[in-house]
């Protein structure tokens, strides 16, 4: 059976997509520039489709492991950084900027939900975006296990592609219409592990394993540039009687675009409020929307721009998603003082919105390379990698 058809069972993978890796890193650069503006319009559109994205890439990515290989490699991947992260921020927040930011929040609670983790950012004061790392962990080892023990038993009916795509696609739109009733304020209290945040995940995830064949098999067959013409004598180029061309990476560019500007469109004619951490989502309908459209743009944009830099800040972006929210804070505190705008000055500021962005970036590259040297296992790999 053609793995290209098989969207519940897809062939190995070879070892390393590079545009991947230039997906990842765009999508810390809309997420970093998503908390660090405040312009209405900006946030409202990164926020449809932002944090998705990463759960669709992660689903993208999905190779099945034996349970006890899965819950090993997501630990070291995933959990020894989030603790990590987590207490050398809260330490700071406690000795320094709770102080600064005049917050009254309790300094054990804060402490005591780093094991509970409970989404929320009156939970994570010091650092509201690591409630992604024990989403992510739960969402992956819950995958993982619906995978290894439901799908293989299936594997013995000879439709097993279409069952298991089917199962996988209702179980992914289960998990939307749970993670919206949980935003309705369904529960008395936000649930450890991020469990209220999970079937969402959950959802981009299956996305993103459901998409598997067509974007890690078939788009590496599109050829790298496209007629704009027909192949008759009577279109061919006056000058130089040639056909002309279309470079696919400009192709794949001006689509994005456009894409992107229907996120914006949708957002701001349905009103579309979405915070994954806070558990707010206005519509799940809408949300599927645009979220599959800002993923599909974000995909086409990440071919057009792949390059060197890009892919080093996807190889870098769980480090940039562990340490963006503080670095981002101080950089605008000081923005804010040196350009006397103030800090929501500064954040209303597109200009300076991307200057902090990028500056946060390399801070955390920064950090990166230093802790790769000395504390490997803080950012997910080992002595031997």
């Amino acid at each position: 059976m053609s793995t290209t058809s098989n969207a519940a069972e897809p062939a190995s993978p070879p070892a390393y997509y590079p545009w991947i890796d230039s997906l990842k890193g765009f999508g810390i650069f809309l997420v970093v520039l998503g908390h660090v503006s405040t312009t209405t319009a900006v946030t409202q559109t990164l926020f449809a489709f932002h944090m998705p994205l990463f759960f669709f890439i992660f689903g993208l990515l999905f190779h099945h492991h034996s349970l006890q290989t899965t819950l090993i490699r997501k630990t070291r991947r995933l959990l020894i950084p989030y603790l990590f992260f987590a207490l050398i921020t809260w330490g700071y927040w406690v000795v320094i900027e709770r102080h600064i930011r005049h917050q009254s929040n309790p300094i054990m609670h804060a402490l005591g939900n780093i094991i509970i983790a409970r989404g929320g950012t009156d939970n994570y004061p010091y650092n509201a975006p690591l409630w992604f790392l024990p989403c992510l962990f739960i969402t992956e080892l819950l995958f993982a296990l619906g995978y290894a023990s439901l799908f293989e038993k299936i594997g013995e009916h000879s439709k097993k592609p279409r069952i298991s795509a089917t199962i996988i696609a209702i179980l992914a739109l289960a998990g939307l219409l749970l993670g919206y009733a949980c935003s309705r304020s369904l529960l008395p209290t936000r649930l450890p592990l991020t469990l209220d945040i999970v079937p969402v995940g959950f959802t981009f995830y299956a996305l993103g394993f459901l998409c598997r064949p067509m974007l890690l098999q078939n788009i590496q067959s599109l050829p790298q540039t496209v007629s704009r013409y027909q192949t008759d004598s009577d279109n061919r180029c006056s000058r130089c009687n040639s056909h002309r061309y279309i470079p696919r990476k400009t192709l794949d560019a001006i689509i994005s675009v456009i894409l992107f500007t229907t996120v914006w469109l949708i957002t701001q004619a349905t009103k579309l409020t979405v915070d994954l951490n806070n558990m707010t989502i206005s519509n799940p309908w809408w949300l599927l929307i645009a979220s599959a459209t800002g993923i599909t743009a974000s995909v086409l944009f990440a071919r057009a721009i792949d390059c060197t830099p890009i892919r080093y800040l996807g190889t870098i972006s769980l480090t940039a998603m562990c340490i963006h929210e503080p670095v981002k804070r101080i950089l605008i505190r000081f923005n804010g003082i040196i350009t006397q705008l103030g800090d929501d000055g500064v954040r209303q500021n597109i200009f300076w919105s991307l200057v902090i962005t990028l500056i946060t970036l390399l801070v955390a590259a920064a950090v990166y390379e230093i802790l790769k040297r000395i504390l490997p296992v803080s950012v997910g790999l080992t002595y031997r990698s």
